[in-house]
């Protein structure tokens, strides 16, 4: 478990990094990390009720190598 002094999207994309590094990297072909829906994840819905995805947490999902679901 891991403590941050902040709440904001960089703080909760740090303890991810932080914890896969923890655990020796992404762990098979397909790595899924459930989130609740948050600010730091989510901004909102559309009209079609999906998802509006905060944008420089789906950049982390894609370059650490995880799968992001809610």
């Amino acid at each position: 478990m891991e403590l941050a002094r902040r709440a904001d999207t960089a703080a909760f994309i740090q303890c991810h990094v932080n914890a896969i590094d923890y655990l020796g990297g992404v762990p098979g072909d397909v790595c899924r990390i459930r989130h609740r829906r948050t600010k730091v994840i989510t901004l909102d819905w559309n009209e079609a009720r999906r998802t509006i995805w905060n944008q420089r947490m789906l950049d982390c999902a894609l370059s650490v190598g995880f799968d992001a679901r809610l």
